[in-house]
């Protein structure tokens, strides 16, 4: 069950990289959690522009793989995990979850429906993803 929620919450961050910071810090309720929360919304808005680069492009790639390392130990080591495994698994949660995004949206625009609508569904399961892990593993 500890690899399965690692390599979710990194899964998450793979959609939307501040969601399981926000997530992960959302129990503690303090500045932090209202920063992180603060962020995570921002960047809800600010995927939807145009001049958004790519999640596969090589600096929000890295930063989705080390938000999804840092989930993979908070989650992970809270499950038993191991340090270097719960970090290598949140990173290949982060991976998988930029590589499906991408290919999601791919195929969105290759059916030319409307991307809004599809980048809010995206916006739901990384919420949904990042703070049912979070709040079970509180």
């Amino acid at each position: 069950m500890a690899i399965v929620l690692a390599f979710g919450i990194g899964f998450a961050a793979g959609l939307r990289t501040f969601m399981p910071v926000a997530a992960l810090l959302f129990p503690r309720r303090d500045w932090w959690s209202v920063g992180a929360l603060a962020v995570a919304f921002g960047e809800l808005i600010g995927d939807k522009l145009p001049r958004v680069p790519s999640r596969l492009s090589p600096g929000p790639f890295v930063g989705r793989c080390v938000v999804g390392a840092y989930g993979g130990l908070v989650v992970g080591g809270k499950l038993g995990l191991d340090f270097v495994p719960a970090a290598l698994i949140g990173i290949a949660g982060a991976a998988c979850g930029a590589l499906s995004g991408a290919a999601y949206r791919q195929w969105i625009a290759l059916l030319r429906l409307p991307d809004l609508w599809f980048a809010l569904v995206e916006d739901a399961v990384a919420v949904a993803i990042a703070f049912s892990i979070a709040l079970t593993t509180a």
